[in-house]
């Protein structure tokens, strides 16, 4: 099941290109977020906030609060309470404010929030408000409130705010640091109040501006009584927004200079498939300004433009580039085993290291820096193939992608929005059969998407993580948006093969071997190149175990595992003592001896969450088993032949002489799992996990010494 997620959160790339080097949109940034309660969940707050507001002497919560605290939290006690039976916590109020053109920062963001405690385990959501910065922005105001209900106020200390970096790993460094810090003494029934305040400039090389702003910006999300964004633009700016939502549309007003949109009373929201709440809203302005108008980026090609006036002159190979070049398409015979021969040296010879310090975040390094020093980050590595092959005289660019565990692009709403760089190589001649697969684009032909991070992938395959999604491949004339191909069913295939013996005390002796193309065959090879070979077998032995009791791995062998183009292969020998159970002259044992789906992975009666499978699947098995001597089979699992709309599942079990012949095919062919499907999908596992579990029955002859 490492192929089904059930979407709960998004896991920020390390190869970002991210907004002014921040990460508002990626990690708990403004997103660790706290949510307060009373002791009744009825009724109205009116009584108890005026209480605290009103009836408290000045040294109390009227004077420490901040106005548009104490404003909104009367507003709201005069309204009935809104609340979710479930929920831990809530919003009673969420706003952000952002002004473009301010002459002492040309953008400005307040963050605010009040949040109501529910329950002893909603605590949580006062605990680890994350909040990032760089050398082009700084946070110019930390506050945070904890009001009792007995109307005592406690008040955020400076000395309790974190300033972290962004990376604790040793392959990434950057100038990206963290203010974090947990709002004081949250208890049952408290009011949490948070404001921070960001200032930020934008350089020549910015990407635009542009943001997005989430209601919902942490898990567990949360009901929210009131949210509000204010955007606020100066003289000659403009901008265009896109709102994305469900069921909650968005009151929107203009208010002088201001722009105004406002949810009321929302439910806990369910995410789309990629695990993203629903109502998110994106927005892009630019501005006439003569200081600042050459930093506008409202197109894909502004984007594009941007990004190849950034790296056009880094991509000139060296002598011995050229050299290295020559020795590794000199037994190449065709372009494609040329793409092949580079992309596997990239891939094995530049380590990643991400630097990403002000414009590094944005611009790549030269290719020259990173032959000669053997790291880079994703744009790096991407340049360093890009450069390589046209050395062979074979066409790539760079292509911007926002990967899909973190969302996806919207074709028709153009802003800076990735967070990944990849090597597109288009026009590549069909000498191989593999390459059939790949889609063609109209304009380009026969293409492949190349992530040189993916250090375990050979030119045949792609991560998940980029299938599916958007790119925008830069050339030097435009920008080309081209959505990235997702391989089907057949090209990610798990295959198993096993030739087993059953002894009379039920003893099982197998040996078999499993084969892994596509996505499968990436994990697998990065499962065991990580390992040393002691770590391997113990791998594979739990492995193995999980579906096998009383397992003893006798011998285990894989593929060569450098060898990027060679399919990984592991081949295993193991015995397995009372695999089958005697009861009388009865023998039971499973024939599905891999068992993959121990239950059901969409339990519920309705779907509470949205999923997704990483990619479509086939998994394949074929098993024999050589029955123990004067036994004969009683009763065989029922043959299935289960086809739906999206996936098929069949088996077969038969047996000839002495020899029992089971075999398995399942295959999923859609990624996404839409919520009307969900009865039907939940069926059809339901059938594959109760088949897969079905025994074969035998009957020993009672006259048999055995």
């Amino acid at each position: 099941m490492e192929h089904l997620r059930a979407v709960l959160s998004r896991t920020p790339q390390s190869c970002t290109l991210s907004r002014n080097g921040t990460e508002a949109a990626t990690v708990p940034s403004a997103m660790s977020m706290p949510f307060p309660y009373v002791d009744f969940r009825v009724g109205s707050l009116c009584a108890f906030m005026l209480i605290i507001l009103f009836a408290l002497p000045a040294s109390a919560a009227k004077a420490r609060l901040p106005e548009w605290a104490r404003e909104t939290i009367e507003t709201v006690g005069r309204k009935p309470v809104f609340y979710d039976e479930t929920a831990e916590a809530e919003y009673l109020f969420r706003e952000e404010i952002v002004t473009f053109g301010d002459d002492d920062a040309i953008e400005k963001n307040v963050d605010r929030r009040i949040v109501r405690i529910l329950t002893e385990k909603g605590v949580v959501h006062g605990h680890d408000y994350v909040y990032g910065y760089n050398r082009l922005s700084r946070i110019v105001s930390i506050k945070a409130w904890t009001l009792k209900p007995n109307g005592n106020v406690v008040e955020l200390s400076e000395d309790d705010i974190r300033d972290m970096p962004r990376y604790a790993r040793y392959n990434e460094y950057s100038d990206i640091r963290y203010k974090v810090f947990s709002v004081p003494e949250v208890a049952r029934g408290d009011l949490i109040i948070v404001e921070v305040e960001t200032h930020y400039t934008h350089p020549v090389w910015s990407t635009g501006f542009s943001g997005d702003w989430r209601i919902q910006d942490k898990r567990p999300w949360l009901p929210t009584h009131l949210a509000r964004f204010t955007l606020q633009l100066e003289r000659d700016w403009s901008f265009n927004h896109r709102v994305y939502e469900t069921d909650n549309l968005a009151d929107r007003r203009t208010e002088a200079n201001s722009t105004v949109w406002e949810w009321r009373d929302m439910e806990v929201p369910m995410g789309d498939v990629n695990g993203n709440p629903p109502t998110e809203l994106r927005y892009v302005c630019s501005t006439e300004d003569p200081r600042w108008a050459d930093r506008n980026r409202v197109s894909w090609d502004d984007i594009s433009g941007l990004y190849h006036w950034l790296s056009k002159d880094r991509l000139v190979p060296s002598a011995e580039m050229k050299q290295v070049v020559a020795q590794l398409i000199q037994t190449a015979n065709t372009p494609l085993e040329k793409i092949r021969a580079i992309a596997n040296y990239v891939r094995k010879n530049i380590n990643y290291v991400a630097v990403e310090m002000g414009i590094g975040g944005y611009q790549p390094r030269h290719v020259q820096n990173t032959f000669k020093n053997r790291y880079g980050d994703c744009k790096d590595m991407s340049s360093m193939i890009v450069s390589l092959l046209g050395e062979a005289e074979i066409t790539a660019y760079p292509a911007l992608i926002r990967t899909l565990d973190v969302g996806k692009i919207d074709p028709d709403f153009p802003m800076q929005y990735f967070n990944h760089c990849i090597a597109y190589v288009p026009g590549v001649p069909e000498t191989e059969d593999w390459i059939e697969a790949w889609p063609e684009h109209d304009r380009f032909g026969r293409s492949l998407w190349i992530d040189a991070t993916s250090e375990y992938a050979s030119v045949e395959d792609m991560p998940w993580s980029i299938q599916g999604t958007h790119a925008l491949v830069v050339t030097p004339d435009k920008g080309h948006l081209i959505e990235t191909p997702v391989f089907g069913p057949g090209m990610n295939v798990e295959r198993r093969s096993a030739q087993a013996k059953l002894s009379p005390a039920g003893d099982l002796h197998l040996q078999g071997e499993e084969h892994f193309t596509g996505v499968y065959n990436i994990r697998r090879r990065s499962i065991l190149k990580r390992r040393t070979e002691e770590d391997r077998q113990k791998w594979l032995q739990q492995y193995l175990g999980n579906s096998v009791p009383r397992i003893k791995l006798e011998s285990f062998q894989h593929s060569a595992l450098d060898d990027l183009d060679e399919k990984v292969m592991i081949r295993y020998r193991f015995t397995a003592g009372r695999y089958a159970n005697r009861a009388g002259n009865l023998m039971f044992f499973r024939p599905n001896i891999m068992i993959l789906w121990k239950q059901n992975p969409f339990p519920d009666d309705q779907m509470q969450e949205s999923m997704a499978f990483t990619h479509p699947f086939t998994e394949i098995d074929t098993l024999s088993f050589k029955l123990p001597p004067s036994y004969v089979a009683d009763n065989l699992p029922e043959e299935m032949n289960l086809v739906t709309e999206f996936g098929s599942y069949r088996t077969t079990c038969t047996v000839e002489d002495d020899t029992l012949t089971y075999t398995r095919h399942l295959s999923v062919k859609y990624r996404e799992i839409p919520p009307e499907s969900y009865t039907a999908i939940k069926a059809f596992f339901g059938s594959v996990v109760k088949s897969d579990k079905n025994m074969v029955v035998l009957k020993r002859n009672p006259a048999s010494p055995y």
